[in-house]
């Protein structure tokens, strides 16, 4: 198992967010869209602030992909979203980027040898669907294209368990953020890429509807973690 380092979060003050008077919302909630790739780091560290900052409130939670998120922002049904870092934006949408972290390679146990990418596609890779980080995405199988590497197809799965499931069960190896250390899974070994420096690393975002950047929710982004 990997260490990791993950960033300690400063105490927010009290009633930092008021409760909410929009169309589609009820008092004392705000509607937070994410994708899967969020939820283990900056999801939960949200989260903690909304609860430090009012208890009362009530967060909404939808699972959504990202075109989804951004368009649901722009027609005023979230206050919020957490997914990876677009290509473009909507002017009506402000983006506040989050601490990036490195892709690392899942491989079953008993593998030997450094992870490197050819050893990646020669077990056949495991990927998050491209609708869920569509840049992302591109730019993963860049990276195999610009090292030389031919990967087939990846197969796909949408969550970390699922391509973890995947990856014991002798099915390929997965590329997994950092943070997915942190889960365990009987018969799968976490590696740090050798040749893995092509790779982007997993950028997230907050997006939030300009119109809803009044000064409590600014002093709220304010104590985030800038990427």
């Amino acid at each position: 198992m990997l260490p990791l380092s993950l960033p300690r979060l400063p105490a927010l003050p009290a009633s930092i967010l008021p409760a909410p008077q929009r169309a589609g919302a009820t008092a004392g909630e705000l509607r937070i869209g994410f994708t899967p790739l969020g939820l283990h780091r900056h999801l939960p560290s949200l989260l903690r602030r909304l609860r430090q900052a009012q208890p009362g409130l009530r967060p909404r939670l939808l699972e959504l992909t990202p075109a989804e998120t951004l368009a649901a922002l722009e027609e005023g049904r979230l206050d919020l979203g957490l997914l990876p870092q677009p290509a473009c934006i909507s002017p009506a949408l402000q983006l506040m980027p989050l601490p990036a972290e490195p892709l690392l390679a899942a491989l079953p146990a008993a593998t030997e040898g450094p992870a490197t990418l050819a050893g990646l596609a020669r077990l056949g890779c495991i990927l998050f669907p491209p609708v869920q980080a569509p840049l992302l995405h591109a730019r993963i199988l860049r990276a195999f294209a610009s090292a030389g590497v031919a990967l087939d197809p990846p197969c796909e799965a949408k969550r970390v368990s699922a391509m973890l499931g995947l990856v014991a069960a002798g099915q390929g190896a997965a590329l997994l953020p950092a943070t997915a250390a942190q889960q365990r899974c009987e018969g799968v070994r976490l590696a740090r890429i050798a040749d893995g420096a092509r790779l982007p690393r997993l950028a997230m975002a907050l997006a939030v509807p300009r119109r809803r950047l009044d000064a409590p929710m600014q002093r709220l982004l304010a104590l985030l973690p800038a990427g």
